[in-house]
């Protein structure tokens, strides 16, 4: 991702937890909470501790591969970051989709990496309006309470990020913007999870009943 693109606004909350791990685990000093704040975190430093996310670490390697698409190596800009974690998050609520299915447009008929990472950029754009929980890692022994990450890591949101922001939606590329009240996010991460889970059971019985249906036609 260039620095010059935002690929997704995340909510004060988000942003919040996303300082306590950087001062927390990867020993960033002190900086204005804000996407365009400069950051280094080398992918190196950084798997150890997202390995800890029970996430599978080809989908893992996919995920910084949308974050990092020129391959640099380290994440340069805190939005990397944020968006790093977000995917994390939409991954341990189930929210991608599986990537071993096949591709129509290769000849070989096999998904290619570059195949994969578009899904995961168009799903992260097309899902930004969700509230998702937060990712939770077992190296995070904190847990630190909504009150006070918002209490101890205020959002900046600079002119430059503003700027680029505006430039992204005035020219058609839609930057994934959550604009979801904070006081929205103080959910119960446990009921939401069960309210998924019930919502993927219906879809389950519904597709189950649609295809006996089929089958008595």
């Amino acid at each position: 991702m260039s620095s010059q693109q935002l690929q997704y606004r995340p909510t004060t909350l988000e942003r919040a937890y996303a300082s306590h791990l950087l001062q927390t685990y990867f020993q960033t000093p002190p900086t204005p909470n804000s996407d365009t704040t400069p950051l280094r975190v080398s992918g190196r430093q950084a798997v150890p501790f997202l390995t800890t996310s029970g996430v599978e670490r080809t989908l893992l390697r996919l995920l910084w591969s949308v974050v990092d698409p020129e391959a640099v190596g380290t994440l340069v800009i805190r939005n990397q970051f944020h968006v790093l974690l977000r995917l994390v998050a939409m991954a341990q609520a189930h929210f991608l989709p599986p990537l071993t299915t096949t591709a129509a447009n290769n000849d070989d008929g096999r998904m290619t990496d570059a195949d994969k990472i578009e899904i995961l950029t168009n799903i992260l754009r097309d899902n930004s309006h969700l509230v998702i929980a937060l990712p939770t890692f077992s190296a995070d022994s904190s847990c630190p309470s909504v009150a006070y990450l918002l209490g101890t890591f205020p959002s900046v949101v600079t002119a430059k990020e503003n700027s680029l922001l505006d430039y992204s939606n005035n020219s058609g590329n839609n930057v994934g913007g959550n604009n979801v009240d904070v006081s929205s996010m103080l959910t119960n991460h446990d009921l939401q999870y069960q309210l998924w889970q019930q919502q993927q059971q219906q879809q389950q019985n519904q597709q189950q009943q649609d295809n006996s249906q089929g089958g008595e036609q």
